[in-house]
């Protein structure tokens, strides 16, 4: 007798849906400030600075670059 045997009862197969959700366009993202930086200067010629700690939303290239500086810090939030 082999060790398995084959039921003649019919079996219901799932398939689980493998269609992932469609990629969802991200154009700005928010980042936590590590060092303090300055934006260019306002027209009455004063600086706009930007104080470690604070919370922005940036472009995601700018995200990508201020990452890699050292700048900014993935912000896990709402």
């Amino acid at each position: 007798m082999p060790p398995f045997s084959i039921s003649p009862e019919p079996v219901e197969v799932i398939v689980a849906d493998t269609k992932s959700p469609a990629p969802v366009a991200v154009s700005s993202v928010k980042v936590k400030v590590i060092r303090d930086f300055w934006r260019e200067e306002k027209p009455d010629g004063t600086e706009d600075r930007v104080v470690a700690g604070s919370i922005i939303e940036v472009s995601v290239d700018a995200a990508f670059d201020g990452i890699e500086a050292g700048m900014f810090e993935r912000h896990k939030g709402g």
